[in-house]
């Protein structure tokens, strides 16, 4: 039986202003999410976000990877998630978007940044999780 897991990175939603930047370890400290040596290669990942309005800019997700237990970082090869601020929302303005990636060899992962596009308002309950069978 497959036991499912529910990890998010960071250990409460945040803000990203228009046109702006959030990034690990100015704006945000990402939880190191260790994948383990018996959790399957494909796991999936969420974003979560409250928008005013939609657009048709995007709001990018980027995360670093660990080979090594964290001893030395690397950006995610094609791991940007990159979502439009207009995508439909799940209730009212609330937004949830799922995404599955190949995390083969990973022992580590966390969100690096995030970027909002959209000129025309702010992000609020930001928030990214990481799903894991084993």
């Amino acid at each position: 039986m497959a036991v499912f897991t529910q990890s998010y990175f960071l250990p409460s939603p945040i803000s990203v202003g228009a046109n702006a930047t959030a990034t690990n370890g100015a704006n945000f400290s990402s939880r190191e999410i260790t994948i383990g040596e018996s959790a399957l290669e494909i796991a999936s990942i969420a974003v979560m976000f409250t928008r005013t309005t939609g657009a048709s800019n995007t709001v990018d997700f980027y995360f670093d990877v660990s080979f090594d237990d964290g001893t030395t970082w690397a950006t995610l090869v094609d791991g940007n998630f990159s979502i439009a601020t207009n995508y439909p929302a799940i209730s009212g303005n609330n937004v949830c978007a799922l995404k599955m990636y190949n995390l083969y060899g990973i022992s580590k992962i966390r969100l690096a940044k995030i970027v909002n596009t959209w000129t025309g308002g702010d992000l609020t309950n930001v928030n990214v999780s990481l799903s894991t069978s084993k």
